[in-house]
């Protein structure tokens, strides 16, 4: 999965103002907006920092003055749009130091006269924080961490931050503000649900994984044993907000403890399930079958890209009637390809889960297609409803199983399948003392024998698989770069491409990294920035400052920049326990080989898939840790030998493209179903 920027997901929060009178506020915000965006620009970052300094007072005083929310929600959006053009990453003008003068102005004494009640400069701190995407490391923290100071009982506030923490790896520190809520005041349903299922982005050791696992596992018993609440219409994008994440790289198999989150759910928020469609069975007139397709983010992910093709190349055979729901409204090339197209996009209510299931409703798809499911929280929580007679998961890209019974089938393909198919146990898993105990409490609540607990691939999932015989998915050709090496880059050493996000760095691929660096001296393994967070666990492993060296980190960069990258590596070092797709496919697309070990992939092998169909996988294929190494030093070292596999994929390469197959065959399964 290549890296890809997505939004986060925060609650809003927005305080009630107190009566006053609308047109003061209207003046102020008038001579705030006049002060902040004068007819002349300054001409450097630094020299706005004046204008939005004696801008402020009056933003706040506008605020305070707003006598209606809407009101209240303009003299935010204009002091964010201020405050950014400093403070944000997308602005030509951004300053930290400025940026961090502001905080500490608005934060230490706003100036304000009266001052802001507490619940409304908190919801200004929450907003400001969430709103504005700055570089800053601390910057959306040091206002969060203010709205909470602000007002310690709010529970949005509470959530936002909480989610902060959790995806910066301060768990504890998340913990001890969650329970402390929920020791001092009337119980929220999401912060005990929150707090129950921590889980950060990165783990010092597979040990540290597993107890981590072990105590989500826990978390969700203790969920599970737990009256509901007394609200039953909860609505869970409002009361979590943005659900974990992390827990899927913790490279344990996932259909348990998925299963565990599915019935967490249902118990906690029954308005999950609420609404389900009665079956039809009358198709349209004219024999099209109505396909509606729910893609996260605008389909700003894997998934998305993967895809893109097929999608267009289903409406273009006239046998569907497509619509995309879309829960987020950004500009993507997904959503522009499929504008183009002129394929239907309906969007959705991302903070109102009754809303968009009815919005979905109205439409009477016959079949409902969920790009991916657990990655957004509102495409998650529609597939615990009934909205369409079939709904279908495409699960490459997030290749896991949903964990809920209203969801029909999994598509996959017999590609991504282990020799003899079937299901794979984890190594080790019943032989450890804990998971062995903790699979037999499972396996009892699953109502499967504790072996079965810790399978994963082939059948082991909820819904029903179904296997293709194409690749079920293909990302558009690529454009090619012809560029030069790019600096620092040295034509006298071999370089291998593991430009993955930093979550995908599990500690089981510790040692084929470092089994590399010591095996190849003109190696050196090409991550990205986010991932020299791995690098403190490093040292604590034992490795040298040399070897440490010889991981080069890059920062983020053009699409035709990470290609020509990527083209000028040896090879690519496919990951484990999580495996990768779209990476893989553009590493093919510019000719550079992915060396993969897919028998400690716990989810979908879509690279396994691309190797076989490309016909390098005596090559490419690797049984275990030491032969993964000596594959892709091989690569790095024999020139011949890596020519002779280059020729191999040059011939081979139209394969991944022929989107008409994959077409044909999503057409006939749709049709058959």
């Amino acid at each position: 999965m290549r890296p890809s920027l997505l939004l986060i997901t925060l609650l809003p929060f927005s305080a009630t103002c107190q009566e006053s009178n609308p047109t003061d506020s209207s003046s102020e915000l008038k001579t705030a907006n006049t002060l902040c965006f004068p007819a002349s620009v300054p001409s450097s970052p630094d020299s706005l920092l004046p204008n939005i300094i004696s801008a402020s007072p009056h933003y706040l005083q506008s605020l305070a003055l707003a006598d209606t929310w809407e009101e209240q929600t303009e003299v935010v959006r204009s002091f964010a749009s201020c405050i950014s053009r400093v403070c944000s990453a997308h602005e030509e003008s951004f300053s930290a130091p400025s940026c961090s003068q502001i905080q500490s102005h608005l934060i230490t004494s706003p100036p304000t006269s009266p001052p802001l009640p507490p619940l409304l400069l908190s919801s200004l701190y929450n907003d400001l924080g969430t709103s504005i995407p700055s570089p800053l490391p601390t910057y959306r923290s040091t206002f969060l961490k203010a709205a909470h100071l602000t007002s310690p009982s709010e529970p949005a506030i509470i959530k936002n931050l909480g989610f902060l923490l959790e995806q910066t790896g301060r768990i504890k520190e998340a913990e001890e503000m969650y329970n402390s809520h929920l020791s001092k005041y009337e119980l929220d349903a999401g912060i005990n649900f929150l707090e129950k299922t921590l889980c950060p982005p990165h783990q010092n050791s597979s040990i540290q994984a597993k107890d981590i696992y072990l105590k989500i596992v826990s978390g969700l018993l203790i969920l599970l044993s737990q009256p509901p609440p007394r609200n039953l219409q909860l609505d869970p994008t409002r009361e979590i907000g943005q659900m974990p994440l992390g827990f899927p790289y913790l490279g344990i198999p996932l259909r348990p403890l998925l299963t565990l989150f599915s019935r967490a759910y249902i118990k906690h928020f029954p308005i999950l399930t609420q609404g389900s469609i009665v079956p039809y069975d009358k198709l349209n007139s004219d024999g099209t079958i109505e396909l509606g397709i729910i893609a996260e983010y605008s389909g700003n992910t894997s998934p998305g890209k993967l895809l893109q093709s097929t999608i267009i190349g289903l409406h273009k055979t006239g046998k569907f009637d497509v619509t995309i729901f879309l829960p987020q409204i950004f500009k993507t090339d997904f959503v522009e390809a499929i504008v183009e197209e002129g394929i239907k996009i309906v969007h959705l209510d991302i903070h109102n889960l009754e809303s968009s299931k009815l919005i979905i409703k109205n439409q009477h798809k016959d079949i409902l297609l969920y790009m991916a499911i657990g990655m957004s929280p509102l495409t998650y929580y529609l597939s615990f409803t009934k909205l369409s007679r079939i709904q279908v998961q495409f699960g490459h890209g997030h290749p896991i199983t949903s964990g809920n019974p209203t969801i029909d089938y999994f598509v996959t393909s017999e590609f991504f399948r282990e020799e003899g198919g079937g299901r794979v146990r984890m190594e080790g898993g019943m032989e450890d003392e804990e998971l062995g105990e903790v699979a037999k409490e499972m396996g009892e609540f699953m109502g499967v024998a504790g072996e079965e607990v810790f399978e994963y691939g082939g059948d082991a999932y909820v819904e029903q698989v179904v296997y293709f015989q194409t690749l079920t998915a293909s990302i558009p050709p690529p454009s090619l770069p012809n560029l030069p090496l790019p600096p620092p880059l040295s034509p006298h050493l071999h370089y291998y491409a593991l430009l993955q996000y930093s979550k995908k760095i599990h500690p089981m691929l510790d040692d084929a990294i470092l089994g590399i660096v010591r095996g190849d001296d003109e190696g050196r393994v090409l991550m990205l920035e986010g991932s020299r967070v791995h690098v403190s666990r490093w040292r604590e492993s034992g490795w040298s400052e040399d070897e440490i060296s010889r991981i080069l980190f890059v920062g983020r960069m053009p699409h035709t920049d990470f290609l020509n990258l990527i083209s000028h590596c040896s090879c690519a070092l496919g990951t484990f326990p999580w495996g990768e797709g779209v990476t893989t496919f553009e590493a093919f697309a510019v000719n550079i080989p992915t060396v993969i070990l897919p028998g400690k992939v716990t989810v979908e092998n879509l690279s396994l898939g691309q190797v076989r169909v490309l016909g390098v996988e005596s090559e490419l294929k690797a049984n275990d840790i030491p032969d993964y190494v000596s594959k892709v030093i091989r690569l790095g070292k024999d020139k011949e030998f890596r020519r002779s596999v280059k020729a191999k994929i040059l011939d081979n390469i139209h394969k991944l493209w022929e989107v008409d197959e994959i077409v044909e065959e999503w057409m006939t399964f749709f049709t058959s179903i």
